[in-house]
């Protein structure tokens, strides 16, 4: 069990260091990887060929509360971390989201 503990600890280690490693190599950009949570979903309903398989208040809702971190880090200019302000890569990830929210509610 101790071996497991270990094992789980060293992956979230790394894990949290690659991801910031790409995060300063990348910077912002990674955003839309790192939110891109609805693609999967796009995917799965154009394989099973499915029309809203979820309903809009869950789409909504799971959006809108996904959207706080990237909107306070990358929109706010007093921010904790002290991170320089996007407006147009935030706009940008805006309309990306919308745009995935709409074939969504295709």
């Amino acid at each position: 069990l101790r071996c497991i503990c270990v094992n789980l600890y060293f992956a979230v280690f790394i894990g949290i260091y690659v991801l910031w490693k790409l995060l300063l190599v990348l910077g912002p950009f990674t955003l839309f990887v790192m939110y891109s949570f609805w693609i999967p979903q796009v995917v799965s309903n154009v394989k099973r060929n499915s029309k809203k398989p979820l309903q809009l208040q869950f789409i909504l809702v799971n959006t809108i509360t996904r959207a706080f971190p990237p909107l306070y880090f990358l929109g706010c200019p007093f921010n904790f971390m002290q991170w320089p302000t996007y407006p147009r890569l935030l706009g940008a990830w805006a309309v990306f989201h919308a745009a995935l929210c709409g074939v969504l509610f295709l």
